[in-house]
Parts: structure tokens; sequence; C-alpha cells
């Protein structure tokens, strides 16, 4: 059975799909408002991310992002218990003539 990729994300209006976490997450591409999610969080977004994110499921993340999330979340197991159970997959493009598509699993 073909499995569902679903994406859970967060857009600012104008377009900006970065560093929703905190200061000095992710400040590439002259973006300064890292953190900017955090303090607009309330119960129907912690309500939507627990119902998206305990589960079983796999991750799908770019290179940036899995580098994020492999040095905050082993460390804070009370913030993200499905998270830590999930199997990461890392997508991103090899930076050459032929843009070629990787994907690899974790540990492989």
């Amino acid at each position: 059975m073909m499995r569902k990729i679903v994406i859970l994300s967060f857009v600012t209006l104008d377009g900006v799909m970065q560093a929703p976490g905190g200061k000095g997450e992710d400040p590439s591409g002259g973006f300064d408002y890292e953190g900017w999610a955090v303090p607009h969080f309330d119960e129907t977004i912690f309500n939507e991310m627990d119902r998206q994110m305990f589960p079983p499921f796999d991750l799908l993340l770019g290179r940036k992002t899995y580098d994020i999330f492999a040095a905050y979340w082993p460390s804070h197991p009370e913030d993200g218990a499905g998270l830590n159970a999930a199997e990461p997959g890392i997508i991103g493009i090899r930076l050459s003539s032929s843009r070629e598509t990787l994907y690899r699993k974790s540990g492989n």
C-alpha cells in the first residue's frame, strides 16, 4: 500500500518557510526573524501538532532541517516523543551539474 506524504510546515503570509523555533536556528538568506512562530502558538496549534506527530510516522526532512532536529530532539524527549520515535529520512539536492536528488534513510 502506498503511504501518504503529509506536510506539516510553518509558513509566514509572505511565504517564508524558515526557523519558526528560535533565534539562531537558521539565519541563512539574511532572514532576521527566527522564532517568528513561537509567540503565536496557542492551544489550537499544540493540539494539531499533537494530532499530526503522535501516530507512528517517518520524517522526510531537508538537510538543514535534519541538522536542526538532530541537534535538538534527542536531548528534549519531553517535547517530542513522537518525533524521537520517528524514522528520519533526508532529501536534498547534490550541488553538481546534474542536480541529482538524494534520499537517505537515517543510519544508512
